[in-house]
């Protein structure tokens, strides 16, 4: 019998990206109220700050992770800046050096393996028997090859960048004395809430609460109330039960209510995290591991995923494959 290394997968991504998992786990495990039982309840620090904020709103529009980011860049990364820069760098020889010193500067911040592992990927990435090869492939092999290369060179730069800001939360942020700073601004804590939401939603429904809002019925409606109640406190919602209190529509009643009464997730709930992990993470690597190699690095970063093989593939194929393909 062939003998299979648990930890493969440390050939395949940063073999240390672990730790930008268990960074953001511990992060959203310090947060969460321990009782929250299918909601995503919070602790009473973080509800006195939405309580005490006069800018406090529910609205979704599909932008929210990408807020949560920027609100964690804080303006000392750029995100869309660093791509353009990126890719006009790699498409002028003459800027070619200035590429490779930008991002081994940016490698240069990580722990010794990680940076290696940058720096590999870097000097790929730049290299330039790349145009060459291109320069002899036609139709259908240079469309695929300049596909490739463009995933190749996202999935590293949003690696990288992943890499650097969680190592710069865990090191100003204090969890044990429940000092998180990204989330001292209201602004932020909303944005991340909205964020939790929609993930709910996603796990429930295989749609973003957005997406359900935007389907304008009472079906998708009632779906996105039974995940987040405070939608009830939105025009959108005061116009739906204005109309059915001046029709006298009980039916509607009644399934508002079992909205409202009804868990945002029950069965679902134990995979949360698993969930958080391969949604947010699936683009930075993960979706370059085999499914054994998938399977042992959620293990290595403390979770407890869907059993291996078939539950991880399903789960794969309900929650994963719909937003990102396989």
């Amino acid at each position: 019998m062939v003998s299979f290394n648990k930890h493969s997968w440390k050939s395949k991504i940063d073999p240390e990206f672990d730790a930008a998992v268990k960074t953001l786990l511990r992060f959203f495990r310090e947060i969460k109220s321990a009782s929250d039982d299918g909601f995503f309840a919070i602790n009473d620090n973080f509800q006195q700050i939405i309580l005490n904020s006069t800018g406090w709103q529910t609205g979704y529009d599909g932008k929210e992770l990408t807020r949560l980011v920027n609100e964690a860049y804080e303006g000392y990364l750029d995100s869309d800046s660093v791509v353009k820069r990126f890719e006009s760098y790699r498409s002028n020889k003459k800027r070619q050096h200035r590429l490779e010193k930008f991002l081994f500067t940016l490698a240069g911040k990580l722990p010794e393996a990680s940076k290696k592992y940058y720096e590999s990927k870097i000097e790929s990435l730049c290299d330039a028997s790349f145009s060459k090869q291109l320069a002899k492939l036609y139709g259908k092999n240079r469309e695929k090859a300049i596909n490739q290369a463009v995933s190749d060179a996202l999935t590293f730069y949003y690696s990288l960048m992943c890499r650097l800001i969680f190592q710069d939360l865990e090191k100003n942020t204090d969890l044990d004395n429940n000092q998180v700073k990204l989330l001292d601004r209201p602004s932020a804590l909303n944005t991340f809430m909205n964020v939790n939401h929609s993930i709910f939603s996603q796990i429930a429904f295989q749609k973003s609460i957005y997406e359900l809002l935007q389907e304008e019925n009472d079906s998708s409606l009632l779906k996105a109330i039974r995940v987040d109640k405070t939608l009830l406190c939105t025009d959108v919602v005061k116009q739906r039960l204005m109309k059915a209190q001046l029709s006298g529509d009980v039916v509607f009643f009644q399934k508002l209510a079992r909205a409202i009464e009804k868990k945002p997730i029950a069965k679902e709930a134990p995979q949360y995290e698993t969930y958080i992990v391969l949604w947010f993470f699936w683009l930075m690597g993960l979706n370059t591991l085999k499914l054994n190699q998938l399977y042992h690095f959620l293990k290595d970063c403390g979770l407890n995923p869907p059993e291996y093989p078939s539950g991880l593939d399903k789960f794969l194929q309900r929650h994963i494959y719909p937003l990102y393909g396989k």
